[in-house]
């Protein structure tokens, strides 16, 4: 346990702010992708899961773009699940080597980006109801917002660790 912290104490700027921004990344995104008012029109609801007319009766009739939308947030999920584990090992432990796990820290925050950005991109691209949208859908951009700057900042935090273990090595 006092290794644990001793880690944490070791940390540098970027590697606490990542602590903090990357739950909430994650947290936004979850309930952006399930919550089902993505458009919202008069007691029609639509989200990435279920469409729901005003007399609630849900509809299964998903079109293909749709489900590839779903297929990309729940890609994307796992890609910030990752980088968290990722961000939990870089500061909690000396087990791993530090480099290898802030790549690829890096590499799942910035496919995250990627992937949130095709699930709304497919969306916007397919719907008819673009003056409509809704809470799921501004979570979802605000989520991805945040994951360009988790990308940024473990940047930052992969250049930092980087350029003081070649310092050392020399």
């Amino acid at each position: 346990m006092v290794e644990i912290i001793e880690n944490f104490k070791n940390q540098r700027l970027p590697a606490f702010v990542l602590v903090g921004v990357l739950p909430v990344t994650l947290l936004f995104h979850i309930i952006g992708i399930s919550i089902p008012q993505w458009v919202k029109i008069s007691g029609y609801k639509e989200g990435l899961w279920e469409y729901c007319d005003p007399s609630c009766t849900k509809h299964n009739c998903k079109p293909d773009w749709l489900s590839s939308s779903g297929a990309f947030a729940i890609i994307s999920t796992l890609c910030l699940v990752g980088a968290l584990v990722c961000l939990a090992v870089i500061t909690t432990t000396k087990i791993f080597e530090k480099n290898p796990s802030t790549i690829l820290m890096c590499s799942l925050c910035t496919s995250a980006a990627f992937f949130t950005m095709l699930t709304w991109g497919i969306y916007v691209g397919n719907t008819d109801k673009k003056d409509h949208l809704d809470a799921g859908f501004g979570l979802v951009v605000f989520g991805w917002i945040l994951q360009i700057a988790c990308c940024l900042i473990s940047l930052i935090s992969f250049r930092e660790f980087s350029s003081i273990t070649i310092g050392q090595s020399a």
